[in-house]
């Protein structure tokens, strides 16, 4: 959710859910969910509800990707219910997704008033102890999420806002996060109309693209490169648009 950022910061232990981010981010969805569904087992074992809420997290983003937000929002909402008495900065993470999650199924008032509570939350995060494996969700990630959400909304302007805050912050071990952040930001943009800066920020991307093993970020890379060529006539486009197919070739 990984140079990428260490799959224990999203799911914790057991060692069953850092196979399953690990699966669900190189593509191997069904075992993802094999494993997931087995470190929720071994934390309602362990009685540790907030673990159990960070792997129904990484559950609802898979849904998310497979374009089925009603259940990725019932995923997220018990997520959110389980860990109520889980520190600011856990909370905080589990309210983003659930508010990512009604953004996917359109779902605005909710969405936002989600998104105040998670404000809330993260301001006191730094003043609460947190378990290491939600220490990732910082100021950063915060912000590519809450970014996220805008995005689904099409507030393209508080999108980019927020997405050029989350990568001024982004540590330079988070590579793949980079690359997908400048990725969402490059969406951001286009939509409002500025392709020049759309294939800065994509052009910026392809070295974390290329380095980081993410199926994920190929498809986001593919996504905005089918976008951008609807202006195959400017030179900033051709020009990317070799790039992106040297890249392509490189990884086939």
């Amino acid at each position: 959710m990984a140079a990428c950022r260490p799959v224990p910061r999203r799911c914790g232990p057991p060692d069953v859910g850092i196979a399953g981010w690990t699966s669900f981010d190189a593509g191997y969805h069904a075992a993802a969910e094999r494993y997931w569904v087995a470190a929720l087992r071994a934390a309602h074992t362990a009685s540790d509800r907030d673990i159990g809420a960070n792997i129904l997290k990484c559950m609802s983003l898979q849904r998310i990707d497979a374009d089925q937000a009603d259940e990725a929002l019932v995923i997220a909402s018990a997520a959110r219910a389980g860990a109520k008495g889980a520190p600011a900065r856990v909370r905080a993470m589990l309210t983003v997704r659930e508010a990512r999650a009604n953004a996917e199924c359109g779902s605005i008032v909710e969405c936002e008033t989600l998104l105040v509570v998670a404000e809330r939350l993260m301001q006191r995060a730094d003043d609460e102890p947190s378990p290491p494996w939600a220490t990732y969700f910082d100021q950063a990630e915060y912000s590519a999420q809450v970014a996220r959400c805008y995005v689904l909304l099409r507030r393209h302007r508080l999108a980019d806002h927020w997405l050029s805050q989350s990568l001024s912050l982004q540590p330079d071990e988070r590579s793949r996060d980079r690359a997908t952040y400048q990725i969402w930001r490059a969406d951001a943009v286009l939509d409002m109309g500025d392709v020049e800066h759309a294939c800065a920020l994509v052009e910026q991307a392809l070295p974390d693209v290329a380095t980081a093993d993410s199926v994920r970020n190929h498809r986001r890379l593919a996504g905005i490169h089918r976008r951008l060529r609807q202006h195959k006539n400017l030179e900033s486009v051709k020009v990317l648009d070799e790039q992106v197919r040297g890249l392509i070739a490189l990884a086939a």
